[in-house]
């Protein structure tokens, strides 16, 4: 199975000039240093793309990192490693599976090493975008880029510090990465607290002439599907004030039936109760949803809205009850609650 990772390989600075490939692409914050030894570039951090076949073909002693170590988060970016470990050799083999235009062996001198960090596919790629910056620490140098493949090959000496500060939205977060071990990490991303409540509103259509496809007794169900997270940041409004998050609530309605002519309109003023700790929550508008059709379709109406709430609020109660209207092939359509009481409450966790 294909799978992306990142692999960051770390070498010393002391081998210098040894290297071909790609031209270096880093920005280095630090005075001009020696060239780097890496397999295939001059640059003091180079990046490259590595399924899971060509990871194992590396045969890397890599250890896990502990549970709960590793990642960074924060506004427009994520970073998990889950892998770290040392060697000292690069056989022609290992750098044909780096991209490698050397035909022979790499090995470090003495007092040099190569340190070798795996990060999960999804959270391992760092683009320095949208006000987020990336920069390595290598001993005492500094350089600063971003990472748009899956391999990083870093330069460094031997059992020397190596980091990984990300900056975004104005406030920067470390990762030692030999350990794992984080530093300055924002609370509230760790983890981002959120829950979701369903709530499902058995309705049947008994408008005189309509049958609708796949329904049988003209049963649907119109579902509530309500999401909500405890963000620190946000985009449009920034950092929440010190013990304040802000409260993202996403009501999505759905029409459970495969009859496309068939449509709903529901008033989440009227049918959707959502209260906090401080109190319900002003939810207002409406959401409209149709049918998905025999072959699929989109049969989800999504509405967002935010909040001030306390960092430590621990979940809502949500209500939702039908009480809308429907329609068929452009006409209004009558409906009754069907065989189950159409108003239900439910407890989301957060």
């Amino acid at each position: 199975m294909w799978r992306r990772v990142v692999l960051a390989l770390v070498v010393g600075s002391a081998l210098a000039g040894c290297s071909a490939g790609h031209p270096d692409r880093s920005g280095t914050a630090a005075p001009a240093a020696p060239p780097s030894a890496s397999p295939t570039g001059p640059s003091p951090v180079e990046d490259y793309d590595l399924d899971d076949d060509d990871i194992a073909a590396l045969g890397l002693p890599l250890q896990p990192v502990p549970t709960g170590q590793g990642q960074l988060v924060g506004p427009g970016v994520t970073f998990r490693m889950t892998r770290v470990g040392t060697t000292t050799r690069f056989t022609p083999e290992q750098l044909r599976t780096l991209r490698s235009s050397r035909t022979e062996p790499l090995t470090a001198p003495a007092g040099v090493e190569f340190l070798a960090v795996a990060a999960a596919e999804r959270f391992g790629l760092i683009h320095a975008r949208d006000g987020v910056e990336v920069v390595f620490h290598i001993g005492d140098r500094a350089v600063a880029r971003s990472v748009v493949g899956t391999v990083l090959i870093v330069d460094t000496p031997v059992g020397g510090p190596v980091s990984l500060d990300i900056t975004s939205a104005g406030r920067t977060q470390k990762l030692d990465l030999r350990t794992g071990r984080g530093s300055d990490l924002i609370d509230g991303y760790y983890p981002v607290r959120s829950g979701s409540a369903l709530i499902q509103c058995p309705i049947r259509i008994t408008e005189p002439g309509v049958k609708l496809t796949n329904a049988p007794g003209n049963q649907v169900a119109v579902e509530l599907n309500l999401t909500a997270s405890l963000m620190p940041w946000l985009k449009d409004k920034g950092w929440a004030p010190e013990g304040r998050r802000w409260l993202v609530v996403k009501p999505q309605v759905r029409l459970g039936a495969l009859d496309a002519d068939l449509s709903a309109m529901t008033d989440l003023a009227a049918d959707l109760t959502v209260t906090g700790s401080g109190g319900r929550l002003p939810i207002a508008g409406t959401a409209g949803t149709a049918g998905a059709g025999v072959s699929g379709g989109d049969n989800r109406a999504t509405t967002e809205h935010v909040f001030d709430a306390a960092a430590g609020d621990a979940g809502l109660t949500v209500a939702f009850s039908f009480n809308g209207t429907t329609s068929y092939a452009g006409k209004p359509a009558r409906y009754s609650g069907g065989d189950t009481a159409c108003g239900k409450t439910s407890q989301l966790r957060l």
